[in-house]
């Protein structure tokens, strides 16, 4: 008898649900069996989901694909709440396989199954669970999935790209100032110059102004760099790119009104939460690497952390993964008196802005020493 191929592991979660789909549809012999929607939606517990042919409802996959150090093992917690996510899938499910990269677990197998007798006792969905061992099992005995899998495998071999940040890292950290303003309405009447003054005063500074005299604390810069590992040249390639987490505005480095002759390889979609890049040159050459021009991105004063969604497309190749961004908030504390002809306009508000480090501010802070406060250092 031959020996078994070995079968090497998925590389990522997007990878691992491919080969859920494609393992799944075989074993069902159902062709209409598709991913459930996209990785940032409300996906009720079910990454693939299809109808056997056998049967007349719906069987659902949550697939969990798991990494050999920190997160190398499925639990009881992530699987209660795969279980009442999948509750709520329309139309109900009959059957939920657990299909994870994680190697088998004994304690984690009876779990199931009596979450499984569970279900059965409350007429609810039957659950499973299929392991690293099982899915290679599955994988060497259904011919179509193994071809399919080989196959991928060694192309991908052939093809390899990296795209990091341009300090050559999957991960950066940035620290930025948000003026925290408590805005006090008093009642005083102006006169016609003071309202004019004050009306010019109030007209808000767009966050990316290339005209703005002062500089905006609270934004930050980044590059992504695209390295060609691959033995031939790349070809029509492109980069988008999403942001999740709480960002105010995003943009790109160049005035292109300025100068529309500019190549634009930069386009902002969705309510600035998308972009996508796509190089003048066509064509990137093994071991060469191209840096995108530089985005400007200005976080809310609630933001922790960004993720960076990628996906890379060219005419052979198509990869996705994420990159994340740490973002530290500096508060700066301000009050701010504003004068209403309207008494009864009195009031206070509590506002957070970006920090432009301007006349006001200089002279308000300019006897406290930087060093124990987060205020930038002006010459």
């Amino acid at each position: 008898m031959q020996a078994p191929t070995y079968i090497a592991k998925p590389e990522n979660r997007q990878d691992f649900e491919t080969l859920c789909k494609k393992l799944w549809w075989e074993l069902w012999d159902d062709p209409e069996t598709k991913k459930h929607g996209r990785s940032w939606q409300n996906q009720c517990g079910v990454d693939v989901y299809g109808i056997p042919t056998w049967k007349d409802w719906y069987y659902g996959i949550q697939c969990k694909w798991k990494d050999d150090y920190t997160d190398k093992q499925l639990t009881k917690k992530e699987i209660n709440a795969e279980i009442e996510k999948a509750k709520k899938f329309i139309p109900s499910l009959k059957m939920l396989y657990f299909a994870t990269t994680a190697n088998k677990d004994v304690a984690i197998e009876q779990y199931i199954r009596e979450k499984n007798l569970e279900h059965n006792n409350q007429w609810l969905f039957w659950i499973a669970i299929y392991s690293r061992e099982d899915i290679v099992d599955l994988i060497n005995e259904n011919k179509y999935t193994f071809d399919w899998y080989v196959k991928s495998i060694n192309f991908k071999n052939q093809y390899s790209i990296s795209v990091q940040f341009e300090e050559w890292t999957s991960t950066i950290s940035k620290e930025v100032d948000i003026l925290h303003t408590l805005k006090k309405y008093i009642y005083k009447p102006k006169t016609d110059h003071e309202k004019l003054m004050a009306t010019i005063a109030s007209i808000a500074r767009h966050p990316f102004s290339w005209e703005d005299k002062w500089e905006n604390f609270s934004l930050f810069t980044f590059k992504i760099k695209l390295t060609n590992t691959w033995t031939m040249p790349l070809e029509n390639y492109k980069i988008s790119l999403s942001f999740e987490w709480d960002i105010e505005s995003i943009s790109d480095d160049i005035p292109w009104i300025l100068n529309p002759n500019i190549y634009i390889d930069c386009i902002i979609y969705e309510n600035n939460t998308w972009k996508l890049w796509e190089p003048e040159s066509k064509a990137l050459a093994s071991k060469n690497s191209h840096t995108f021009r530089k985005i400007l991105l200005i976080p809310k004063e609630t933001c922790k952390k960004i993720k960076v969604k990628r996906d890379f497309f060219s005419n052979h190749y198509h990869e996705e993964w994420e990159l994340l961004i740490d973002v530290e908030i500096n508060t700066i504390e301000h009050e701010e008196i504003i004068y209403v002809d309207d008494i009864n306009e009195e009031r206070e508000e509590q506002v957070y802005e970006n920090f432009y480090w301007d006349e006001e501010l200089q002279k308000k802070y300019k006897n406290i020493d930087n060093s124990e406060t987060h205020i930038p250092d002006v010459e």
